[in-house]
């Protein structure tokens, strides 16, 4: 996910460590794992700690990075048959 924040002091940053890792780059924070979940918990912490959010984006997982996931068997389902079934 990716978050346009300010106001961020060292808790607010150590909060979003713990929801993944953390980058910045052009005014905007990314955050590597967290999940759906996980997103309003760490918005409503933030905002508790006195960040100013301006905007929130999710991440989604691109069909190339999914593909080469699978490729590389490190998908939760990668053991599954994902191909279509064989028309009779």
């Amino acid at each position: 996910m990716r978050l346009r924040v300010t106001g961020l002091d060292a808790s607010g940053e150590a909060a979003l460590r713990r929801h993944g890792t953390v980058s910045f780059e052009g005014g905007w924070y990314s955050i590597e794992g967290p999940t759906d979940d996980d997103i309003p918990d760490l918005i409503s912490e933030l905002v508790t700690l006195g960040a100013r959010i301006y905007a929130v984006e999710p991440r989604f997982q691109t069909l190339e990075e999914r593909f080469l996931q699978l490729l590389k068997g490190s998908g939760s389902d990668a053991g599954a048959d994902d191909r279509a079934p064989h028309p009779s």
